[in-house]
């Protein structure tokens, strides 16, 4: 192999912890021998490489590497997406070169890439013929990628803090100074359609996926016009081909479920959300969609049960929490006391419970049922003595019971 020397990063560095010239390869021997590679790598690359075999240690160590190979082929495909898009997500990566290394290079590669911004998807056959060249480009793709655009992927990924009209001013930048790149135009399609430019947002969609047919993102931009259109149908078509080119996206199986439900298809939203929960464990989102999902199909005890074993008692307050709040606003108090019920049931601690109590109160107090009112607000009083809204409204619900006792 030819040697090329290897583009240095752009921007700071912590060189306390990254290592430039670091190589981690994540592979069961798919790539072929451990020791050869290294010494390829070493000589034509002038890259110190360090195997792994198992993805749930890899993040660990990331942030002290400016390379990262993945062996596609050695893991399952589920473990492979579900490392990617924590990756994706993770702050303080955007130093990683990250590549993807298969026996074929397919359309679902091809779109995680583009995706999730991994910038070579190469074969076995060109990294075991040619690494230098195929990390180098790889490098170069990362390093030469615009300042706008590099910093639209760095508010995506939440490593930086910015406000909506900042993000939105970035993407417009963006779309302006590239108006051909594929990240640009979908991000940009995405805020004609939070502004409701509807036809100039579904417009960009169709040029991208003119272009690249199976582009998920486009997929999934023209699903969301198709929803809010209420054209569920299509909007399902949309998902399960996005789903079926590029699986186990847990952001995507929960929209694909709320899709489902709308049009009263129960057990295929149910094997959708239980897909997202599978796809990503450590993602909170799919087992709270799940969870409403069963409370809205009568489960109820399946649902706290579910909730119990996969949440945190905070999450769990919120969410109960949450599902109450809008019961009440839309006057379904009934329902709403049944939630509040078990959010507080579903507890483990008082952490959280004077919240729930509190909201207790209030839905009794709009059901006119003053006792229990006092109750629960006397409850959340005894659990927190300064709660400042429940003295407010112990003394409403008093005045109330006064005036219906008169």
């Amino acid at each position: 192999m030819k040697h090329r020397s290897l583009p240095r990063r752009l921007g700071p560095i912590d060189n306390n912890r990254l290592d430039e010239r670091k190589i981690l390869i994540l592979s069961k021997q798919g790539l072929g021998d451990e020791s050869t590679i290294k010494s390829q790598l070493k000589q034509d690359c002038g890259l110190n490489a360090e195997f792994f075999t198992d993805p749930k240690s890899t993040t660990l160590h990331l942030e002290r590497c400016k390379y990262f190979l993945h062996d596609w082929d050695s893991f399952e495909n589920a473990v492979n997406h579900r490392l990617h898009q924590r990756i994706a997500s993770m702050e303080n990566l955007e130093h990683l070169c990250r590549m993807i290394c298969s026996e074929q290079g397919t359309a679902e590669l091809k779109n995680l890439a583009d995706e999730l911004h991994i910038p070579r998807v190469m074969t076995k056959a060109a990294f075991i013929v040619n690494a230098a060249n195929e990390i180098s480009a790889a490098s170069a793709v990362h390093e030469q990628a615009h300042p706008l655009l590099k910093q639209l992927i760095a508010i995506q990924n939440g490593s930086i803090a910015y406000s909506q009209e900042q993000i939105d001013r970035t993407v417009k930048e963006c779309f302006a100074c590239l108006p051909q790149d594929i990240t640009a135009k979908i991000e940009f399609a995405n805020l004609c359609y939070r502004q409701g430019d509807f036809d100039r947002a579904e417009q960009l969609a169709v040029e991208v996926i003119h272009n690249c047919p199976d582009n998920v993102r486009a997929l999934m931009l023209l699903a969301r016009l198709a929803t809010q259109r209420g054209d569920f149908r299509k909007a399902t078509k949309l998902l399960e081909r996005a789903d079926a080119i590029n699986p186990e996206s847990p952001r995507r199986l929960i929209f694909l479920g709320d899709s489902y439900l709308q049009q009263k298809q129960l057990e295929n939203a149910r094997q959708a959300f239980q897909k997202a929960v599978i796809a990503d464990p450590c993602d909170h989102k799919p087992a709270i969609a799940l969870t409403q999902f069963e409370f809205a199909s009568g489960n109820e005890d399946k649902a706290v049960e579910f909730f119990q074993q996969s949440l945190s008692e905070e999450e769990i307050a919120s969410t109960f929490n949450g599902i109450g709040i809008v019961a009440v606003k839309d006057e379904r108090h009934r329902e709403a006391i049944r939630f509040y019920e078990i959010a507080e049931a579903a507890l483990k601690t008082d952490r959280y419970r004077h919240m729930i109590c509190f909201n207790l109160a209030l839905a009794y107090k709009y059901q006119r049922d003053f006792e229990k009112a006092l109750l629960y607000l006397n409850t959340a009083l005894k659990l927190k003595p300064d709660y400042d809204k429940a003295l407010r409204q112990k003394a409403i619900v008093i005045k109330l019971m006064d005036g219906n006792v008169g």
